[in-house]
């Protein structure tokens, strides 16, 4: 059984963040109003075709938008599994206006909680986690990895828990579900970050191949037609919903073996698949090693 965690905001639906008109917009809006990511509804349907598969929605959303949010899922055709908000009411009464902006104190323990509320199930064999490059979601998936797969101690995640500037609440919950949390090798498959600002930064290089930089979600689509989750009709119906040519899609494939995201075998597959001209180029696939060092260097570098 395959759990796929999704965020909401940036990487589900086309959310503005930058402007307070926007804030405003997505606050207000009706579920019809609200507009999903090319290629997501599409790439959704197909992964909950799996009977077994399971759709978990993890956001910085208040929970005040549950309703919407529900209903917007409805109207797209969407099952949800499972939906967590973030008690933004509550930060306020208690001043932790900290805990509004961030979203490591709330995204990091959500994901644990929920996974220990399932982890001796079936559920919790294998998970693929969709983000995007906003909130720091790519960061906080590691952190949940390493944590998952028994690579990180109680120690270390309260240092970068800390220095995530999280509550005393907080920390409790993260010591809790730490101390819970069964130790499961490989649950974590692959971590896909939207990128929003069509921009992959030199730390995300760096982590490389632990967290997947997609520019569109028929970057994702393919591969997980590599991985064995999707058919190629799968594939192809995101490229329609995203109104990408055939031309644009070697383009988008190439750009995955360059940036290190496919090998040459896999990208000469799909050329074959698109009977496509794009050479398949001779580049050597880096590994980074996913670490406690490694992830605080990366929260250092933005900031």
């Amino acid at each position: 059984m395959t759990v796929f965690r999704w965020d909401i905001d940036k990487t589900y639906l086309e959310t503005d963040f930058e402007t307070l008109s926007g804030l405003w917009q997505a606050a207000t809006e009706s579920a019809s109003e609200k507009v999903a990511t090319d290629g997501v509804i599409p790439l959704i349907h197909s992964l909950q075709r799996d009977p077994h598969a399971r759709q978990v929605f993890v956001s910085g959303s208040p929970k005040q938008m549950r309703s919407v949010l529900l209903q917007k899922f409805a109207l797209d055709g969407v099952e949800v599994d499972r939906i967590i908000l973030k008690d933004s009411l509550k930060a306020l009464r208690k001043g932790r206006f900290g805990d509004i902006k961030s979203q490591f104190g709330h995204k990091l323990p959500s994901l644990l909680e929920d996974r220990i509320a399932h982890q001796g199930t079936e559920e919790a064999k294998q998970e693929y986690l969709f983000g995007d490059d906003v909130e720091q979601d790519a960061l906080i998936y590691l952190t949940y990895q390493l944590i998952v797969h028994g690579k990180m101690q109680w120690r270390e995640l309260k240092s970068l828990a800390k220095s995530a500037g999280v509550y005393f609440e907080t920390l409790d919950r993260l010591q809790k579900a730490i101390t819970q949390i069964e130790i499961q090798n490989q649950v974590v498959q692959r971590i896909f970050i939207r990128l929003t600002k069509h921009h992959q930064p030199q730390w995300m290089s760096d982590l490389r191949p632990h967290i997947t930089p997609i520019h569109t979600w028929s970057q994702a689509a393919c591969i997980l037609f590599i991985d064995g989750l999707l058919g190629w009709e799968d594939v192809l119906r995101v490229v329609e919903d995203e109104g990408i040519s055939p031309t644009q899609l070697g383009n988008l494939v190439q750009d995955l073996q360059v940036r290190g995201q496919i090998n040459g075998a896999d990208a000469k597959h799909l050329f074959k698949i698109l009977n496509s001209a794009h050479q398949v180029l001779p580049l050597p696939l880096g590994q980074s090693n996913l670490s406690v060092t490694t992830i605080q260097q990366a929260y250092r570098s933005i900031g």
